[in-house]
């Protein structure tokens, strides 16, 4: 887990001179704060990240499998719709603002 957190953190300091821009298009122009080279970083701080990004992921995942079950159950939509979904151009801004704000919070935590 260090090794992967590791060229995590590499990636991050060999980008911070990109913004979110760069990353995500439709993001708008937003500097990716510079982060802080790991040796620096207390374990306290990845492991805020760590558990933010997994209450992000358990939180997530309850949802959609009970928005999905309920709409199979209610003859909505069929499991395979979901699979070939393309979203418009407006949602995919969304997604990609919501991607954003995850990825400026987790650099929160680890820059404190």
């Amino acid at each position: 887990m260090i090794r992967w957190a590791r060229a995590s953190i590499s990636y991050l300091a060999a980008a911070r001179e990109r913004s979110v821009t760069d990353a995500l298009p439709d993001a708008g122009p937003q500097p990716i704060p510079r982060p802080q080279q790991i040796e620096a970083l207390s374990p306290d701080q990845l492991v805020a990240a760590l558990l933010r990004l997994g209450m992000e992921i358990s939180v997530l995942r309850d949802r959609l499998a009970t928005q999905e079950a309920l709409l199979e159950q209610q003859g909505v939509i069929k499991p395979e719709a979901i699979e070939t979904y393309a979203p418009n151009a407006e949602e995919q801004s969304q997604r990609n603002a919501a991607r954003t704000q995850l990825i400026e919070r987790l650099l929160d935590d680890l820059s404190q």
